[in-house]
């Protein structure tokens, strides 16, 4: 642990000691992350490539003897909340902050297919910026799992019967990080967001050092090395947003499966057997570019309206809402087909080539060559320009604000995308070494000062994070 860390931890322990009368059996640290590249890829099954940072959630968990599960955060204005340990599956709508708590502990009791569970106490400590595109709720989620299923060995429970009528030792059946990872995207989805996998794994699988490709189908991490001198600043465009209480990512998710479904039937496949726009690709076994090609060819640019897609797929309306909506895009009869998929395409072809152009730096590194670190950062800042630029114009998905950090970026960085789902946030800037101070400073006096920020706010939401490791648990 840093220093931070220490300070951390002591500060909660005491926290913890003060609410409950005993000391916590363990505290997790579970880091947010930074995407660098491929935003909104995830759900469609491609490849992303993020950092675990230094910005983390800790939870501390002890059990109790009433079983309850009570949750309480270190910051004293947030509500409690306290429940029987037979409702951790009752969430509040729209979700307030400790329903991610809950989703964390139900994911666990799920996966071990726990009959009960016992009372435990939780204190949280959030350090990761909220409603910033940092996965502040991800690391919650994947906290209060990790949290749980460190707890779960040191407990006697029941879990539920094998069929031949034996009980499954928890002990021999705890959960590992990999399986957590797939967990917790699952459980996620409980709050009524549809997101991927790539948040939960970067926080859970992550490296320190390193960046990671993230792919799925089945899940597996590949370490990245990022080129020396190579510094990625977060800004906060403190213009906040909660992918939860809108229906924004769900639309954009929905908008994905209409346009694969649109484009297997098109192209002679059984639409229902295809689940991602990654495995239309394979089933095609077309090229991105191909595919590229195949969404102008065969969607309009104009939006599909809902009559037209019942047409197409020669159902009433009710039935393209039962099969294709979810319950917070109903509403909605219009749907950007062809510049989301054009997005998803591209973006992916982003991915590859960054890691393309990491992975030769390195071999070349190894190799003893001289290499031009400028025109090499260039060539990665260049592929997350494009990335924003896609975001703003094909996924809609960018912010004023944060259109103009990228914008003010040009000065000192690399480049600069928006990092996270968008809608608000914070943006990533790959910046040299060198030039970092220069970069922040420009930031503060245009982008900050204007706005009545004060220095230390404004210092607070610009930072630098090495990668970091993921998730961990500090016995105490």
């Amino acid at each position: 642990m840093s220093s931070t860390d220490d300070d951390e931890v002591t500060s909660l322990k005491q926290y913890f000691v003060s609410q409950f009368d005993q000391q916590p059996h363990s505290i997790v640290r579970a880091p947010g992350r930074i995407n660098l590249i491929g935003e909104h890829i995830d759900y469609n099954g491609y490849s992303v490539l993020p950092i675990a940072i230094k910005q983390s959630v800790f939870v501390a968990v002890s059990t109790n003897t009433e079983n309850k599960i009570n949750i309480l955060n270190y910051i004293p204005s947030f509500p409690q909340y306290s429940c029987h340990v037979s409702e951790v599956s009752k969430i509040s709508k729209p979700p307030a902050w400790y329903d991610y708590v809950l989703c964390g502990i139900y994911g666990v009791q799920q996966e071990l297919k726990l009959a009960t569970l016992p009372g435990m106490n939780f204190v949280v400590m959030g350090k990761v910026p909220m409603a910033a595109g940092l996965s502040s709720s991800s690391a919650l989620v994947c906290g209060a799992a990790v949290a749980t299923n460190s707890i779960l060995k040191t407990v006697e429970i029941a879990s539920t019967l094998t069929a031949n009528g034996t009980a499954n030792a928890i002990e021999r059946r705890t959960l590992s990080m990999e399986t957590m990872a797939h967990m917790c995207a699952a459980a996620e989805k409980h709050v009524g967001t549809e997101g991927g996998g790539m948040d939960q794994a970067a926080c859970l699988l992550s490296r320190e050092g390193s960046a990671q490709l993230i792919s799925f189908n089945p899940l597996r991490c590949t370490v990245v090395t990022l080129p020396k001198g190579a510094t990625f600043v977060v800004a906060n465009s403190l213009h906040p947003m909660n992918k939860a209480a809108t229906s924004d990512f769900n639309l954009r998710v929905v908008e994905c499966k209409l346009a694969r479904s649109i484009l297997a039937k098109a192209s002679g496949h059984d639409w229902e057997e295809i689940s991602t726009l990654n495995a239309l690709q394979l089933t095609l076994n077309k090229s991105l570019d191909q595919m590229v090609q195949l969404v102008n060819e065969t969607l309009h640019e104009e939006a599909y309206t809902l009559d037209e897609i019942a047409e197409f797929f020669y159902m009433n309306k009710s039935t393209i809402c039962r099969v294709f909506l979810t319950k917070n895009t109903k509403h909605i009869t219009k749907f950007k087909l062809h510049s989301r998929a054009l997005h998803v395409f591209s973006e992916a072809r982003r991915v590859f080539k960054f890691k393309q152009i990491c992975d030769e730096w390195t071999s070349k590194e190894s190799a003893g060559q001289v290499q031009d670190t400028a025109s090499v950062l260039s060539e990665l800042g260049a592929l997350m320009y494009e990335s924003h630029v896609s975001t703003r114009d094909h996924y809609e998905c960018s912010h004023p604000a944060l259109d103009e950090l990228v914008e003010l970026s040009h000065q000192h960085a690399a480049g600069a995308r928006l990092t996270g789902a968008g809608w608000g946030g914070c943006t990533v800037a790959l910046v040299r070494e060198d030039k970092v101070a220069a970069h922040c400073d420009a930031l503060i006096a245009q982008y900050y000062d204007p706005r009545g920020i004060d220095d230390l706010q404004a210092q607070q939401a610009l930072f630098t994070s090495p990668p970091g490791p993921g998730a961990t648990v500090i016995l105490v």
